[in-house]
Parts: structure tokens; C-alpha cells; sequence
């Protein structure tokens, strides 16, 4: 997997589409995600590096890779290690629709208390963030009330 984080970086945005497609297919499977978090100091920069930029194509398969990643516990603390909380929360109100909805799959997974421990979010501020983040979306962008699951999301890829 180590191999793949050169080609997140890319300065062809096709490849790097590319390869966070890979990453995303990869980390469908849970012997997938294992491997990636094995790997995560050297992918989770690519990835989250992929969120922030305007490519809607990488973006997607980042925000996918990371939402299943995080599925698991250890993913989810290196995850928290490496900014992604802060990406996803930055995406919240930029990016497209795609990035949007797979952020805050993302960030539920960051919070599920059966995961990772949140109280590091209080400590470092990340809280304050998201709330601002939430607070000032226009009502017609808030998802609708609905069943919320306290199983980690995952995306089949």
C-alpha cells in the first residue's frame, strides 16, 4: 500500500484520481481497511491532502477510502492523528455533493464513542468547528431527521 501514496501526490490529477480509486476499492473489504491502516502514516496525508483540492473525481474516492477506513477503531485513531476530522469538517460546506454526504459519514464515524475516544475533540478544539460548521449551513443543505445507526458507515465500492 505504501506504494500507492506517491501517486495521491501526483501532479497529474487523472493519476491521482486513479489511485484514490484504488485506495477506495481496496479498503471495501475488512482485510482491505487492515492493510490500509497498517499503511496509514504513509496514505492518510494523500488522502486527506485529495479532500481539500477542487477535483470532485478524487475527492469522492478520498472521502470514500477514509469514511471506510475510519469504520474501524484503529482507523479511526490514526485517522484523528492525521487532520482528517478537520478535512472532513472543511468539506462540509464546499466540494460537491458527493464529498459532502461521504464527510459526514466520515465524521460520524469519527465520533461514534464505540470507535474512537471524542473527548481528544473537545481537548483540541475540533468541536468548535464542526458546530459552526452545522450551525451556519442553510437549512435547505441539513440532511432531513431520520433513523440514525450507531454502526460505523461504510461505502461498498
Amino acid at each position: 500500500m505504501d506504494e500507492l501514496s506517491p501517486f495521491l501526490a501526483h501532479e497529474r490529477a487523472d493519476v491521482r484520481a486513479q489511485a484514490a480509486e484504488a485506495v477506495a476499492a481496496y479498503s471495501s473489504t475488512d482485510d482491505g481497511v487492515a492493510a490500509l491502516v497498517a499503511a496509514a502514516d504513509a496514505l492518510l496525508p494523500g488522502l486527506v491532502s485529495l479532500l481539500g483540492r477542487a477535483e470532485a473525481e478524487a475527492a469522492g474516492h478520498a472521502a470514500a477510502a477514509l469514511v471506510n477506513i475510519c469504520s474501524s477503531a484503529d482507523g479511526s485513531a490514526a485517522a484523528v492523528g492525521a487532520g482528517v476530522f478537520e478535512a472532513a469538517v472543511a468539506q462540509l460546506d464546499s466540494g460537491s455533493a458527493e464529498v459532502r454526504e461521504r464527510c459526514t459519514m466520515l465524521l460520524a464515524n469519527l465520533t461514534n464513542p464505540s470507535l474512537v475516544d471524542a473527548t481528544h475533540l473537545l481537548r483540541g478544539g475540533s468541536l468548535d468547528s464542526l458546530l459552526a460548521a452545522i450551525f451556519t449551513a442553510s437549512a435547505t443543505e441539513r440532511p432531513s431527521e431520520g433513523r440514525v445507526s450507531e454502526a460505523p458507515a461504510t461505502l461498498e465500492h
